[in-house]
């Protein structure tokens, strides 16, 4: 039978005694981490070469260089990335005192049902 103690490991940075479940393994040192030590920068790793930190990649949408980490590829695609949609103007159903936006409705049968059900009720 497992026991919990099995799964649990201990983060291998010294000073911390924190235990995880889901350890972060170093690329480059390959000990376990927990969520606060598993970056090379931040448990000091031994074995990381400076030009390994030096990595980046092109925006798939606007082809701006990044650095290779997630919270600055998310950074770049909330806040920097200059490929914006532009804005369309919702299109709106012929009929007369009819609502309906058809952008919101992906399916046109459904869209052709709701405007029919729309139009008994106004007329």
């Amino acid at each position: 039978m497992a026991h919990f103690s099995n799964f649990i490991q201990k983060c291998q940075f010294e000073g911390c005694r924190y235990h995880d479940f889901l350890p972060h393994k170093c690329e480059y040192c390959e000990l376990m981490f927990c969520e606060l030590h598993k970056k090379a920068q931040d448990h000091v790793c031994s074995k990381l070469k400076h030009s390994d930190l030096k990595k980046v990649i092109l925006c798939e949408y606007c082809n701006a260089v990044i650095p290779d980490e997630e919270e600055e590829i998310k950074w770049h695609l909330i806040h920097k990335c200059t490929y914006i949609k532009k804005a369309t103007k919702p299109k709106i159903c012929d009929k007369e005192k009819c609502k309906t936006v058809k952008n919101k409705i992906d399916n046109y049968k459904l869209y052709k049902l709701m405007c029919q059900i729309k139009n008994t009720l106004i007329s």
